[in-house]
């Protein structure tokens, strides 16, 4: 009960989830672009209204950014937990195991997906991508110096977990956004290049092996 003279007060900003608003600001900018999106189509998709996105967010390049940022933890934290659980296995099957892991992330998130890898209209300059490839190319690396005995800092390793992240993301935006290939056949013609260009390389490779 509010008592005499006592003012009700407006709920602030941060009374207002921000996570519906962050997943309907993604579809807008992966189904328009970014130079297309505007701030109203956002409000509407998010049922809120454009005051009330600028509460939280300056201007539409802040909200972009945000977007980003929610969505490169969301397929860092995918991809990582997918690479843990394929640790253990055979040099093919790990392969085939990463190379699934971005499809079913894109599978998941399809919007988020789109913002990841769509670069006709990528928004305004970010490092974001180039630290969220970075991240992942380290992990695949050190988890293949330890399948190969090799260190996971040795320009062949960096170079085989880059085509390994590489591959696996423009199979999936092949498969998913351009050509409607079927998901599995992509899976196993990705995994498939992918291991033969691991045993070649490592078969070449002049790095030294690392003691157990």
């Amino acid at each position: 009960m509010i008592e005499r003279g006592e003012r009700r007060r407006k709920p602030g900003p941060e009374a207002v989830p921000l996570d519906p608003l962050l997943s309907a600001a993604a579809e807008v900018f992966a189904e328009q672009g970014f130079a297309d999106a505007t701030v109203a189509a956002i409000a509407t998709r998010g049922n809120t209204t454009k005051p009330t996105l600028y509460k939280h967010f300056s201007d539409k390049a802040t909200l972009y950014e945000r977007c980003l940022e929610r969505e490169f933890a969301h397929a860092r934290d995918h991809l990582f937990a997918a690479y843990d659980r394929a640790e253990d296995l055979t040099i093919d099957d790990e392969v085939a195991a990463d190379v699934a892991a971005f499809f079913d992330y894109a599978a998941a998130r399809p919007h988020g997906f789109r913002l990841i890898v769509e670069m006709r209209d990528a928004g305004p300059p970010s490092d974001l991508r180039d630290r969220l490839n970075e991240a992942i190319v380290s992990r695949v690396a050190d988890r293949m110096g330890v399948v190969a005995g090799l260190d996971p800092q040795a320009p062949a390793i960096r170079q085989l977990a880059a085509m390994v992240v590489g591959s696996s993301v423009y199979a999936a935006r092949e498969s998913l956004l351009v050509s409607a290939v079927d998901p599995g056949d992509a899976i196993a013609v990705a995994a498939r290049f992918i291991a033969g260009g691991l045993r070649a390389l490592m078969e070449t490779a002049p790095t030294p092996r690392v003691d157990p």
